[in-house]
């Protein structure tokens, strides 16, 4: 007898903290629908070729650049020009970061070594930090796996990369 009060206590326990953890998950829903709202605000950004692009509020932020020109109280309505970057370089930009916001992940990219390039200015004009990173890793491993007579044959992308600092 005593075994079942023990174990009927156990239940009641575990029931009150379950209803107790439930208005708990009530807290976290609210949270949850903040973080969606905050990922529901768009801004966006213009290329120099005109392209424009929309991007959550949460992943641009992701960019040094970006977050400095916008601010919690700031119109976001207003397009931001990005006249130094390359729209499908922009393009994959924005894939990057809304992965990262979404995921925390960073996404696999095969790219050639020009798009990766292009990649890299990108990050390192809007500043972002994970991207430069990335992309910087990728260009060397790329450059490194070649033999001297293909590096030759990529040495104006390689210039490029190298005036570019």
């Amino acid at each position: 007898m005593r075994k079942l009060i023990l174990l009927l206590n156990l239940v009641i326990s575990q029931v009150s903290l379950g209803s107790a953890a439930g208005s708990g998950d009530g807290e976290l829903k609210d949270e949850e629908s903040k973080e969606d709202a905050n990922r529901a605000e768009q801004i966006t950004l213009t290329t120099d070729d005109g392209s424009s692009f929309t991007v959550s509020k949460q992943a641009a932020k992701l960019s040094k650049l970006l977050k400095e020109m916008i601010s919690e109280d700031e119109d976001t309505s207003k397009d931001i020009p990005l006249l130094e970057v390359k729209s499908e370089a922009l393009e994959r930009v924005i894939s990057f970061c809304e992965a990262q916001v979404v995921t925390g992940d960073v996404i696999d990219s095969d790219f050639s070594l020009q798009e990766e390039i292009d990649l890299y200015k990108a990050a390192n004009y809007m500043q972002i930090d994970f991207l430069l990173t990335l992309t910087g890793q990728k260009i060397s491993s790329f450059i490194i796996e070649k033999e001297s007579a293909e590096i030759i044959a990529i040495k104006d992308s390689i210039e490029d990369l190298i005036s570019f600092h």
